[in-house]
């Protein structure tokens, strides 16, 4: 009977097979002609090819296919569910209901999974014809399969089960739809609620744990396969990931067998097979698309958010409850049926609604007591105007990531630094208004004596932070912070610029500034060395200038944006090495602007509706009065610095012979003492 369900449906591993074959072996011999072209080495193409082959790597359009197949596959073989004709045609035969689900559960299967393994065996060909056969292209080909099969088969598991609980064919193509995407929009939606009304919240930052994490990594098929694409590009084992994916995949079989058994056949012709269910599942569909509406409602708009909030939320749910009633009842005429059960789900909305907006969870108002802390973090990045990327390796795959990512940018203090009574003043003093001018965002990981950390970002007063920041120079971690990894990058440098209110080409791959290419990495070795003996009063100081860096390494730029990676580095006048350098290339470390040499300073501000306005001065005698003033944007640190961010200075230099730059940019103004 497999076999016969297999010919009744035979374009679907005909569409299977034509698409992977074109995925797989026709696009590899493409991809081996280019690296031919480019003229890459053996062990470049080699990489290239294990990157095609492994779960995560170029050929990621597999498993669009796998989920497109999953979907069709459930939906053909058993929509004779929703038929009575064919219902009755099926069960009049002399077979127990058992056996034909799992002869159609088969031939789903096989439509799949024998393309799929075709597909990958002819990939290996063209491997070993172009001289790249071992047993470790075996076992990634091999893992592929096993990747791609389990995708499939928790699609195909999810699409049964919508499949068993609808009616008609069609409700039974939007709730697969749906069950695939139910979990991580939920998870998206609950971030987007708590970054809009938590003033605190550090999204970005945040990683979700607990019951949360478990929803938002593995509550959908899709969501369960970034995490083992994630898993296998970074080089950590997805074994535990396949074998769990695997048993849930057969877990789901058992139970859309269990339903199989126990849905009525009067139920083909009905949207829903089980009433029960039926209202259990408008609720959970209704409550979030309106909570949805009414966040895009909230976000559309600058002005009157509140208003256009509710009433988003308003006439989302008079549309979505009138739409699952017209299609529950496939009757147009139904649209305003069951109004108690709106009511239900407007009673449900408007609770979550005042949780969220008056913070009955006190979200905003966390502080957890100095004992209990282990250590208060903050990032770096939240403490100067620098940022920087992390280098991480997997053998000769190398990747630049965020450095708010990594564990190296956080500064870790002591519970009872001057940090944590600036964190519990604010917090005290959140409903307070003040200007967004004055204030300046910092994220915070409370890292407790349980192993539980907690994120959250603050809006701090930039005096306070001032007094507070100033034991950070004597942090131990902050070498680290804003200068990592150095010599380890210093190899894949790229480009190289100075800017301290003039931007000088160092060094370029396109256009070499240097004496010769290997320079490049001289430059990172010595700052390398001045931070290494710096102390804490080297911070202390201004910086007088920021050092751009690029890195990219040529591997990892074939299969990846993360091979590609900037950073802004602080110098340091105490920097003496990196300083006597940038002299020998004829860059002065740093610039001082002479009063003589401005011919008029143009400051730019935003009002309150963002349109820009702007103050010109030419006067000599207004020129030196701001000129003190003046600071680059990049250099700011906030044990240092107070500085007015409404405003961004541009100052325009009298015409002079040379290469001086006439216009120069970035810089802010520090407050009038």
């Amino acid at each position: 009977m497999v076999k016969e369900n297999l010919k009744q449906r035979i374009w679907i591993p005909a569409l299977v097979t034509v698409g992977l074959i074109v995925l797989y072996p026709i696009y590899l011999m493409i991809q081996f002609d280019l690296w031919c072209d480019q003229k890459l080495t053996y062990e470049m193409i080699q990489r290239g090819y294990e990157r095609f082959l492994a779960v995560s790597g170029m050929n990621m359009h597999t498993g669009i296919v796998a989920v497109v197949a999953g979907l069709i596959c459930a939906v053909a073989g058993f929509e004779y569910l929703h038929s009575k004709k064919k219902l009755d045609c099926y069960h009049s035969l002399p077979v127990k209901r058992g056996q034909i689900y799992w002869q159609h559960v088969w031939a789903g299967l096989l439509s799949f999974i024998v393309p799929l393994i075709l597909a990958v065996f002819l990939a290996i060909c063209v491997g070993a014809s172009h001289g790249y056969f071992s047993f470790h292209f075996v076992k990634l080909g091999l893992l592929n399969i096993v990747g791609y099969s389990v995708l499939f088969l928790l699609v195909y598991g999810v699409s049964l089960l919508a499949m068993m609980l609808t009616g008609r064919v069609l409700v039974g193509i939007l709730g697969s739809c749906v069950l695939l995407v139910y979990m991580p929009a939920l998870m998206q939606m609950f971030k987007g609620y708590e970054s809009v009304f938590f003033k605190t919240c550090a999204a970005e930052y945040a990683k979700a744990g607990g019951i949360f994490k478990v929803l938002e990594n593995y509550g959908s098929p899709l969501s369960w396969w970034v995490n083992v694409a994630d898993r296998n590009r970074n080089g950590e084992s997805v074994l535990v990931l396949l074998i769990g994916g695997l048993t849930v995949g057969i877990l789901l079989l058992i139970l859309n067998y269990w339903i199989y058994h126990r849905r009525p056949t009067e139920a083909a012709g009905h949207s829903m097979a089980f009433s029960m269910a039926a209202r259990v599942i408008q609720y959970f569909i209704e409550i979030p698309l309106v909570l949805i509406m009414g966040l895009i409602g909230h976000e559309m708009v600058i002005k009157h958010q509140n208003i256009w909030w509710v009433i988003s939320m308003v006439v989302g749910l008079v549309i979505i409850h009138g739409v699952i009633e017209v299609i529950y009842y496939a009757d147009f005429r139904k649209f305003f049926r069951h109004l108690g059960h709106l009511g239900i789900s407007a009673v449900v909305v408007a609770v979550i609604c005042v949780i969220y907006k008056a913070d009955l969870i006190g979200y905003d108002r966390y502080l957890p007591a100095q004992d209990k802390l282990e250590s208060l973090d903050v990032s770096s990045e939240s403490l100067t105007g620098s940022y920087h990327v992390h280098l991480t390796k997997q053998g000769d795959l190398v990747t630049f990531e965020n450095h708010t990512d990594s564990e190296s940018d956080y500064l870790k203090l002591d519970a009872g630094d001057r940090m944590y009574d600036l964190i519990e003043n604010t917090i005290n003093n959140l409903d307070e208004k003040t200007s967004e001018n004055e204030e300046i965002q910092i994220q915070v990981r409370y890292c407790l004596k349980n192993g539980k950390k907690v994120y959250r970002s603050y809006s701090v007063m930039q005096e306070a932070l001032k007094e507070a920041a100033q034991t950070i120079p004597k942090t131990g971690q902050l070498k680290e912070a804003l200068y990592p990894q150095l010599e380890e990058k210093s190899k894949y440098v790229t480009d190289i610029g100075y800017e301290n209110g003039v931007y000088y080409t160092v060094y370029s791959q396109g256009e070499i500034a240097m004496k010769t290419g290997q320079e490049k990495n001289k430059l990172l070795s010595l700052l390398a060395q001045d931070v290494q003996e710096a102390d804490s009063s080297v911070f202390e100081e201004e910086p007088i200038g920021v050092l751009n860096v690029s890195y990219s390494n040529i591997i990892s730029t074939m299969f990846s944006s993360d091979g590609y990676g900037n950073e802004a580095l602080l110098i340091y006048p105490g920097f003496s090495r990196t300083c006597e350098y940038l002299k020998e290339l004829g860059i002065e470390p740093k610039d001082e602007l002479k009063l003589s040499q401005i011919e008029q300073i143009n400051i730019y501000q935003w009002d309150e509706e963002n349109q820009e306005e702007m103050e010109t001065y030419t006067n000599q005698e207004d020129i030196k009065k701001l000129l003190p003033r003046l600071k680059l944007a990049n250099t700011w640190t906030a044990w240092l610095d107070v500085r007015d961010l409404s405003r961004n200075v541009e100052i325009v230099l009298k015409d002079k012979a040379g290469s001086e730059q006439n216009i120069r940019y970035g810089y802010y103004l520090v407050p009038e003492e």
